[in-house]
This record gives structure tokens, sequence and C-alpha cells, in this order.
């Protein structure tokens, strides 16, 4: 969303273009930011349609990015009709959110954020997610987890553990029913094997 700004219509053939590959599996990260205000936030919501149709029409899911945009992103998904479901990438916002991108068939997808001392409300939410609908991930190389902070200055994909260990105590399930569990929920939106999940 930051660069909504240098937008124009060709940006959307060309992402029909190079996503019409059959190893794409996903349209993302697109969404919108209203915390940072980078683009002016109606260009922010004019990319995010135009992105949302591109990827309904190559019938593929998305990856969204929403900061302080619940609202928008989700009346966005709505107004285009949009089918096949996807990531809330980095979630952060509330359960009201939560449960309106779940019934258009979106994963909730924890980051470091979980694991940090004053997430309390953002681990209340998780405690509510189904788990058919969580994922998690890093947002590396950002967002380092709390029991890394201070020894590791960049964020990276092996630091996943950390955050799928505080999501199984959330939820009260054994880290590797957490992490069969996740892989389960990513197989399915994107019709991709994981061999041997396990953390």
């Amino acid at each position: 969303p930051h660069q909504a700004k240098y937008f124009t219509p060709s940006h959307t053939q060309r992402i029909e273009e190079l996503a019409g590959d059959k190893k794409i599996k996903a349209v993302g990260e697109i969404g919108l930011d209203f915390h940072y205000d980078f683009s002016p936030r109606q260009k922010q919501e004019e990319v995010f349609h135009h992105q949302l149709s591109a990827a309904q029409k190559l019938e593929l899911p998305v990856v969204v990015h929403s900061r302080n945009s619940g609202k928008e992103v989700a009346q966005a998904i709505e107004e285009e009709h949009f089918s096949k479901g996807g990531i809330l990438h980095c979630f952060t916002e509330d359960l009201t959110l939560a449960k309106r991108m779940m019934d258009h068939n979106f994963l909730i997808s924890f980051s470091g954020i979980l694991t940090f001392p004053k997430a309390h409300p953002l681990r209340e939410i998780a405690k509510k997610i189904p788990l058919e609908k969580l994922l998690v991930e890093t947002d590396s190389p950002y967002l380092v987890p709390f029991p890394l902070k201070g020894k590791k200055k960049r964020n990276e994909p092996a630091h996943v553990i950390e955050i799928a260990k505080v999501l199984a105590g959330i939820k009260n399930i054994s880290l590797d029913k957490l992490a069969r569990t996740t892989s389960k929920n990513f197989e399915s939106l994107f019709m991709f094997e994981i061999k041997n999940p396990r953390c």
C-alpha cells in the first residue's frame, strides 16, 4: 500500500501476466495501511480494488496487509465479492475484523507481535480464533519475537518456532499439533504440500 501513489492501470495488467504462471500460488502482499499513510488513502483503496479484481480473475488467494484499516479492507473484499480467500497477514486488529475475514475464507496469521509483553489483548483474540483458521509467520526481517529481543537484530524464518510456542500455549495444545494444523491450513489454502511439518 505504501507505493499505491505510483500505481497505473498497466500495473494490473502486469500482475495478471506474472500471476498467470502456474507456479504462482497467491497475489500479495496487498492491502491498506492507514498508519503511515505513505500514499493517499483513496488511492490505496483504488489500487486494492484493482488487485483484488485481478486475483479473483486469476482464481488466486491474496495475502493482505491491514494496519488501522480493517473496516475498509473487509469492505473492499465484500464489494469485490472476493471468494478466493487468503491470509490476513501479521494480524494486530480486532476480533470483529478477524471474524468478518474468516467468513470470507481468510486465515488469521500471527507474527512476533504475539510474543510481546504488552500484546495481551492480541493473545486474548488468538484464543478465540479456531485452530483451522490459524497461521504463524515471522514478517522477517521485522518483529523479532520477544524471547530473542536483544539477542537478534534481525528476524528470520527460523524464529517462527518462538511464535508457534506462544500460540500453542494460548491454545493449550502441543507444539507438534500446532505445527501440523497450521501446515494443513496453509496447504488447503494454497494447494501446496509441506513435507514433514514439524517444529
